[in-house]
């Protein structure tokens, strides 16, 4: 399996990364072992590329990919959740631009996802996605539904997997 993406749990301090099979793992810090938490979650990752962070407020695991499918993982099953009320998986919205934004025709292609107030206990947070595609970042909110809404162009291009976090200091990173 090949890790695409990885992340520290803030409710925990754990090391989390997910593989192209679609199976989450935890890493151990020192030794580098991946040990898989449950079998790969269906849906499967749709895309060559993937935005991985968690949202500290609810303590679930946000995947976007470059086809623009928009996931949420429990940490703990390693699956995506399930309605009790039907046993289906729980399936957020399809990232898409909002209406009327300066996107609104583009096709989501997200490659990186990093929350705001990635601390244990934070009470608000705000995801941010980055699109490969069209070099912007955006705010993706409500994070279930999808919904993008562009903050500004990143003034770089982007080609390639590459990693994006936001610090609990709020500083944001991304490298290639």
């Amino acid at each position: 399996d090949e890790l695409v993406g990885i992340d520290v749990r803030p409710a925990t301090g754990d090391l989390l990364a997910v593989g192209t099979s679609s199976t989450l793992y935890t890493i151990d810090p020192e030794s580098g072992e991946a040990t898989a938490i449950g079998e790969p979650f269906e849906p499967a990752i749709d895309g060559e590329l993937v935005g991985f962070d968690f949202n500290p407020t609810v303590d679930r695991i946000r995947l976007v990919t470059d086809t623009g499918q928009n996931l949420r993982l429990n940490p703990e099953t390693g699956l995506i959740g399930v309605n009790p009320d039907t046993d289906e998986p729980t399936i957020d919205g399809e990232a898409a631009y909002a209406d009327g934004d300066d996107n609104a025709d583009a096709t989501a292609s997200l490659s990186g996802a990093g929350y705001t107030n990635s601390v244990e206990g934070a009470e608000s947070t705000v995801l941010y996605v980055i699109d490969t595609d069209t070099g912007v970042l955006a705010i993706q909110d409500p994070p279930n539904e999808g919904v993008l809404n562009t903050v500004g162009d990143l003034g770089v291009e982007l080609d390639g997997q590459f990693g994006f976090d936001i610090a609990p200091t709020g500083a944001a990173y991304a490298a290639r």
